[in-house]
């Protein structure tokens, strides 16, 4: 029971963490991503055209911090 708790512990851990690191580094990513960063194609914009220069590639965060 208890290597189940260390375990559930453990996963939970490595879970804040990583929310944490990615609270921290998303405004500097969005920040770089606006600067330098891709924009959406034209196809995309023709249906979404509210969201005109928002950057893409904010799923890197994900990947990075996980």
């Amino acid at each position: 029971m208890d290597e189940k708790i260390f375990v559930l512990l453990k996963i939970l851990g490595f879970g804040a963490t990583s929310f944490v690191i990615a609270l921290v580094i998303t405004p500097f990513v969005t920040k770089l991503l606006l600067e330098y960063g891709r924009k959406e194609t034209r196809k995309f914009l023709d249906f979404h055209s509210a969201k005109d220069g928002t950057p893409t590639m904010g799923g890197a965060i994900i990947w990075i911090t996980a």
